[in-house]
């Protein structure tokens, strides 16, 4: 009966596995899906629409091959209106999506005015993101169609899933990876490419829930092989890449070089989310080898972050000599980035009570060990008087529970709503309790009283 048992199971595995291999290996055969969308702006006639699509079905082809499966089509008019109304206002909900929904959808206008311009933005579907737009000039009317099709594959970029290592190692899975491209300089992904990671929740239908881009996270390729695409992660989220089973999907998104610059916000995590002013602003390698200064943000606590010599930043947001935050980032890719980190404000006023206190008790433990040195001394030379009087002055000092007092006080009027900042504050209040058990012990004084009543006691039994 056992043996019955094991031979079923083993044929199940083997009916199986191989669905689960074809599963695995269909993700890197299967071509990517593309739908292009054309607009025209301003004087460019919808006339010239048809033959730049069939230049760019012509072009994929050629560059490509069978990685793209290209479908260009004018804009619905819905489409057209929201890009009249600007890209900053264009959402998910805006761009139309076949039946049979595709990998990415691709708008592209061209604006064939005095001075023609060509502008390319790109929606991953699976990972419900927009990409950077892709603006290209263009000199003579007649580059429009090369140019149009230089501005899609700008705005294109590699979608891959992501399957985290160790010791900060991922592999990335490209869509269409076994085709290769026609084109010898047109790569899927090469050493020195950067990816931004997006975290897509599933319905139990498989369609989209949510997805988001893991905020202050950069995967960089390292070696490209048969296996995936290694790369070194870099996040300023802890557990940025933490392993999910269920209905979650790791996505790595391509990401274009820019030399364009990001203005960054930073606020506090407090929920009123205040502007923090006066925070510097350093960028370093990922060795940490180079560090270079960019600014000190302003009274809307905001600094500008321009391009550098690598394609993304590592930056350090300090107060003082307290590094607060460690964040990845593309320069140019987003035109405004907001990074919630501590209010370091109160801490900071935690630690000013704290130095005046700790200088406090360090004065106070010092002329406490002079009188309580005179004390011993004047009662080794059985001068009682001079002794109380040594005493009763170190009765007049702050006493440990005074302080303990002041402490307690002041701990209930520094509350933080970031749990990060109160455990600085309670660490610095915790501290300095110790500080005072440690020095201010009231047994001292009451084994001087003790021997002055002794030192009484025995002289009144000797008359």
């Amino acid at each position: 009966m056992n043996l019955a048992r094991f031979s079923y199971a083993g044929a199940l595995l083997a009916l199986l596995a191989p669905n689960y291999a074809w599963a695995q290996d269909a993700w890197e055969h299967t071509p990517y899906s593309i739908q292009v969308y054309l607009a025209s702006r301003g004087e460019a006639s919808n006339d010239a629409l048809p033959a730049i699509a069939d230049h760019l079905s012509d072009r994929a082809d050629t560059v490509v091959g069978g990685g793209w499966k290209l479908q260009v089509d004018v804009a619905p008019p819905a489409l057209a209106q929201a890009i009249t109304d600007g890209w900053d206002n264009m959402k998910p909900e805006h761009v139309p999506l076949p039946e049979t929904e595709p990998d990415k959808v691709v708008v592209l206008v061209i604006d064939a005015g005095s001075m023609p311009v060509i502008e390319a933005r790109e929606f991953d579907c699976r990972a419900r993101q927009f990409g950077p737009i892709q603006r290209r000039a263009v000199a003579q009317a007649w580059r429009i169609r090369r140019e149009a099709f230089l501005a899609l594959t700008s705005a294109f970029t590699p979608l891959a899933r992501v399957e985290p290592l160790e010791d900060k190692q991922v592999r990335l899975h490209l869509r269409a990876a076994e085709f290769e491209p026609r084109d010898p300089a047109w790569h899927w992904a090469k050493p020195g490419d950067l990816f931004r990671c997006v975290l897509r929740i599933n319905e139990r239908s498989g369609t989209v829930r949510t997805a988001e881009e893991i905020a202050w996270t950069l995967l960089e390729a390292e070696s490209v092989d048969a296996r995936g695409v290694m790369c070194h992660l870099e996040s300023g989220v802890r557990g940025a890449l933490s392993s999910r089973r269920g209905r979650f999907e790791l996505f790595a998104l391509g990401i274009r070089p820019s030399t364009g610059s990001t203005r960054l916000e930073i606020r506090s995590r407090t929920p009123d989310a205040r502007p923090l002013a006066g925070y510097d602003v350093y960028s370093t390698d990922r060795d940490g080898a180079q560090v270079e200064r960019i600014g000190r943000t302003d009274r809307t606590g905001t600094v500008t972050v321009p391009a550098g010599e690598r394609s993304y930043r590592i930056l350090l947001i300090r107060d003082g000599q307290e590094l607060l935050a460690r964040l990845p980032m593309a320069p140019g890719q987003s035109p405004v980035l907001t990074a919630r980190i501590p209010d370091d404000q109160q801490r900071l006023e935690v630690e000013a009570f704290v130095v005046g206190m700790q200088e406090s008790v360090v004065d106070l433990v010092a002329r406490r060990a002079v009188l309580l040195a005179r004390a011993e001394a004047r009662l080794d030379a059985n001068d009682l008087p001079e002794a109380e009087k040594l005493i009763e002055q170190l009765r007049r000092m702050e006493t440990r529970e005074q302080l303990q007092q002041r402490i307690a006080t002041e701990r209930r009027r520094f509350a933080s709503e970031d749990p990060a900042i109160q455990r600085k504050i309670d660490r610095l209040f915790d501290d300095t309790a110790k500080l005072l058990g440690r020095y201010l012990n009231p047994a001292d004084v009451e084994m001087l009283q003790r021997r002055v009543r002794d030192a009484r006691s025995a002289a009144a039994s000797a008359k």
